[in-house]
C-alpha cells in the first residue's frame, strides 16, 4: 500500500474545491486556502494532531482578530483548516471500511480525475514510470526534511524501509490503475458498501469543478444538503463540514 491515501487526498483536494465555490465558508478561510494550498493539503501528510489543529485556528483567529502582522499567518491557518477537513475525512474510517478495496478506490479516483474520458488510458508501465520519477524527485529533496525520531540512524532506516516498500506498492497501483473496468466500486456490489456513486449529484458537481467549471451557488448548497449513501460522499461531506463549523467561529471582523 502506498505511504498516504489517494482517496483522502482527493477528497481533500475537493474540499478544497468546495471551499471556493461555496458562499458559505467565510472569506478569510476561502483566501487563507487559496494562498497556501498545499498547506491545506499537507493536513494529510503530518503527524500534527488536534491540539496542533486547535492551536494553529486559534492563534490565527486572535491573530486576524488583533490585526497582527505575520507573513505565514494564511500558511498556519491554511494547515490548521486542512487538519481540521483531514480529521472529518478520518472520522469516518475511509481505510477501514474500504479493507482490501482501498487501493482499487486509489485506482479508481485516479482514472475518474486524472484520465480524460475517451482518451486511451495509460498503461500500466506508464504509471509505474509516473511514480518511479516522483519517487527520485523526492528522494533528491530529502535532505530538506526534518527527521521526525531522536536517532538519526533510526530515521535513515525508516526512509530506507518506505524506499523498499514502495516498489511494490507502485507495482499494485499501477495495474489497479490500468484496469479498465472497476465498476464494482461504483454504487457498491453484492453486499459492500458502496465507495461512489456517479448518480450522486454532489459528485458530479465535483467532477465539473475539477474540469474548471463553474456551479451555481444553489445547486452546490443544494447537493451538500442531501443525504449521502456512499463512502466517498460521506467523506467529503464530513470534513467539509468541519470547515463550516469553524467559519462561523470566526466572528467580524474576520468574516467580513
Amino acid at each position: 500500500m502506498f505511504n498516504l491515501s489517494i482517496v483522502k487526498i482527493e477528497a481533500l483536494n475537493d474540499i478544497r474545491k468546495l471551499v471556493e465555490a461555496s458562499g458559505e465558508i467565510g472569506e478569510v478561510l476561502k483566501d487563507a486556502i487559496d494562498q497556501e494550498p498545499h498547506f491545506f493539503l499537507m493536513g494529510d501528510a503530518t503527524e500534527a494532531g488536534s491540539h496542533n489543529e486547535q492551536a494553529l485556528l486559534d492563534y490565527s483567529r486572535t491573530a486576524l482578530t488583533n490585526g497582527a502582522e505575520d507573513e505565514r499567518l494564511a500558511a498556519k491557518l491554511a494547515l490548521g483548516l486542512g487538519l481540521a477537513a483531514w480529521r472529518g475525512i478520518d472520522e469516518l474510517k475511509p481505510l477501514s471500511a474500504l479493507g482490501e478495496r482501498a487501493l482499487y478506490a486509489d485506482a479508481f479516483l485516479y482514472r475518474l480525475y486524472y484520465v480524460t474520458k475517451g482518451e486511451t488510458p495509460p498503461k500500466a508501465g506508464s504509471i509505474r514510470a509516473l511514480f518511479t520519477a516522483m519517487r527520485q524527485r523526492n528522494t533528491i529533496e530529502l535532505h530538506t526534511f526534518v527527521a521526525n525520531t531522536s536517532s538519526v540512524d533510526e530515521w535513515i532506516e525508516l526512509i530506507s524501509q518506505w524506499d523498499r516498500d514502495f516498489g511494490p506498492a507502485v507495482e499494485a497501483f499501477a495495474e489497479a490503475a490500468a484496469r479498465p473496468d472497476l465498476a464494482e466500486l461504483v454504487d457498491g456490489g453484492s453486499e459492500d458498501a458502496s465507495f461512489y456513486s456517479n448518480e450522486e449529484r454532489l459528485l458530479q458537481l465535483l467532477v465539473e469543478l475539477r474540469k474548471g467549471g463553474s456551479v451555481e451557488e444553489q445547486a452546490l448548497r443544494s447537493a451538500l444538503n442531501e443525504p449521502s449513501a456512499n463512502l466517498y460522499g460521506q467523506i467529503v461531506r464530513n470534513g467539509y463540514n468541519q470547515l463550516l463549523e469553524i467559519s462561523s467561529s470566526f466572528k467580524s471582523p474576520v468574516n467580513k
